[in-house]
C-alpha cells in the first residue's frame, strides 16, 4: 500500500487490536512472523475506523486487500505495531491511492431479500464450463449461478444478452465488466427463470453496453455447441480477417489463446507483472489492473522471452500491440497476475497466427551485448 509521510506515534510489541486503540487518524504497520511466513500489514484510519488495509506474505508473495487482509491483522495476538498520525488531507489521498485496499462495509442480510429469493424459480441444473455454457442459453432471461473449487459467479441475462455480472476468486470480488473474465472454469451452474430480471442486479454489476467481440459472441452468432479446440482457433482467425478488412479492429490475444490447449498455474493480486517476466518457458501472463480505465492484458513468453504481448482499454475500447503493450504492462505497480502454461507448439502457431502482436526486438536485438555463453546457448551448441 501507497501512504503519505506520517509523524510516529510510536511503536509497540502487543496484540494489534490494542494497538490501534491509541490512533484516531493516521496508519498503523504490522509485522510478524511465524513457521510460514513474514507477514507485514497496513491499515489506515480515520476517526478511529479502519478503511484501508492490506497484507503481504513476504515469502510466498502473496497480497491481501480490504476486509480479508484486516481480518486476518485482527487474528494476531502479538505483533510489532508502529503507528504514524496523519492529517484529514493525507488521509483522503490515501483512499484516491489505494481504492484496491479499501475495506468494503459488510452487508446485512434483510428478510425482504430472502423473500424474492425463495420465489426465484429453478429451471434446470447442469455441471459444465460457465463459459461455454453461456454460448448455449439462446433467448434466456434470468439468473445463472456458478460454483466451482476456487470460484463463483453470477450472470444476469435478458434475451440471451448479459446484462450484469458478478465474481468473487479466493474472496476477490469483481462486478461489472471486470467479472466477465474470470467465467472460464467448471463447476455447478443453477439456472432461475426471472422475467423482471432488472429489480435483481444492482448498480455495480449492471453492464450498459456490450465488450469487444468475444468467444461467447462469435460462437452464439455462428451457432457452434460444443466446439473443438481446432475449430475455436479456426473461427477467431476468420473473425480476426473479416474485422480487420471491415473496421480495422483485431481481436485480443485474451480471445485468442482462451481457444488453445493451457494449464492455469497461478493467480497473484497486487503484484508488479514484470517481476513473472522470465518465469515462465512456454506460457502466457493474463493482466489485470484499474485506475482511470479497466485494462486487460496478455504477454506471451517464447522460451523464457516476450515474445507477443497486446493490451486492451477496457472502457475506452483501446487496445495497444507489440512493443508498446509490453512497456506499458511493465511499468504496471500493482495488478493481477494470472500465469499459465503453454505447450511448445501452442507458442510458435501463436506467434505465427498473430504477427501484429510480435515485440519485436529483444534486449539482446536494441544492442545489450550478448556474453559467449548466452550464445552458445542461444543457438543451443555446447
Amino acid at each position: 500500500m501507497l501512504t503519505p509521510k506520517g509523524k510516529l506515534v510510536g511503536i509497540y510489541r502487543t496484540d494489534p487490536k490494542q494497538a490501534f486503540e491509541k490512533l484516531s487518524r493516521g496508519y498503523a504497520l504490522v509485522s510478524w512472523k511465524d513457521a510460514e511466513d513474514l507477514y507485514i500489514g497496513c491499515v489506515v484510519f480515520d476517526e478511529g475506523k479502519p478503511i484501508l488495509a492490506d497484507l503481504e506474505f513476504v515469502r510466498s508473495k502473496i497480497v491481501l486487500k480490504g476486509r480479508e487482509a484486516l481480518e486476518r491483522i485482527l487474528n494476531v495476538e502479538y505483533a510489532t505495531v508502529e503507528l504514524y498520525e496523519l492529517e484529514k488531507d493525507r488521509v483522503v489521498y490515501a483512499v484516491s491511492i489505494n481504492r484496491d485496499s479499501k475495506i468494503e462495509v459488510e452487508e446485512k442480510v434483510t428478510e425482504k431479500p430472502k423473500e424474492e429469493r425463495k420465489e426465484l424459480k429453478v429451471a434446470f441444473t447442469t455441471e459444465s464450463n460457465l463459459e461455454e455454457f453461456l454460448s448455449t442459453v439462446g433467448d434466456f432471461t434470468g439468473l445463472i449461478v456458478a460454483k466451482g473449487e476456487d470460484r463463483e459467479a453470477k450472470i444476469y441475462l435478458k434475451n440471451g444478452i448479459i446484462v450484469g455480472a458478478e465474481a468473487r476468486i479466493d474472496g476477490e470480488k469483481y462486478k461489472g465488466k471486470s467479472a466477465l473474465f474470470y467465467l472460464d472454469f467448471h463447476g455447478k451452474i443453477i439456472c432461475y427463470e426471472v422475467d423482471d430480471v432488472d429489480n435483481l442486479i444492482g448498480g455495480d454489476v449492471k453492464i450498459e453496453e456490450k465488450l469487444l467481440v468475444d468467444r461467447e459472441e462469435i460462437l452464439r452468432k455462428y451457432r457452434i455447441k460444443l466446439p473443438s479446440d481446432e475449430e475455436i482457433r479456426n473461427l477467431i482467425k476468420f473473425v480476426k480477417d473479416e474485422l480487420s478488412v471491415e473496421s480495422g479492429a483485431v481481436v485480443s490475444l485474451r480471445i485468442y489463446l482462451k481457444g488453445v490447449r493451457r494449464k492455469f498455474v497461478r493467480v497473484y493480486y497486487g503484484v508488479n507483472p514484470k517481476k513473472f517476466f522470465g518465469k515462465l518457458r512456454w506460457g502466457y501472463l493474463h493482466v489485470l489492473w484499474e485506475d482511470e480505465d479497466s485494462y486487460v492484458g496478455c504477454v506471451v513468453f517464447e522460451d523464457g522471452k516476450p515474445v507477443l504481448a497486446d493490451l486492451e482499454f477496457v472502457k475506452s475500447k483501446k487496445v495497444l500491440r507489440g512493443k508498446d503493450a509490453l512497456e506499458k504492462i511493465s511499468n504496471v505497480g500493482k495488478a493481477t497476475v494470472e500465469l499459465y502454461e503453454l505447450e511448445k507448439d501452442v507458442v510458435l502457431k501463436a506467434i505465427s497466427e498473430n504477427p501484429d502482436a510480435k515485440v519485436e526486438a529483444g534486449e539482446d536485438e536494441r544492442g545489450v551485448k550478448l556474453t559467449f555463453k548466452d550464445f552458445l546457448k542461444r543457438f543451443r551448441w555446447k
